[in-house]
């Protein structure tokens, strides 16, 4: 399991608060990740990223406004040789 967090973050130079100029947000996101041991060789693996699907701009810069990502589940097979 894991818990990140990204505070406010400043785009431009300068002094101000920074929410009197262009900024990225702040946001909490929670991935989970389990793992099942089939055999000594085999391993089936699910990876939950941003749980919460919380969504939030992380740069402007350079090209737009970018979101983070997006609530996702991937499935894995390990075999080992």
């Amino acid at each position: 399991t894991a818990l990140k967090y990204q505070a406010e973050m400043r785009e431009e130079p300068g002094q101000q608060d920074i929410t009197s100029g262009l900024h990225a947000e702040d946001y909490l996101t929670y991935d989970l990740t389990g793992s099942w041991f089939v055999n000594e060789s085999v391993t089936v693996q699910v990876i939950a990223q941003n749980l919460s699907d919380e969504a939030a701009i992380v740069s402007h810069r350079p090209f737009g406004a970018r979101p983070n990502l997006p609530r996702t589940i991937i499935g894995r097979l390990k075999l080992q040789f």
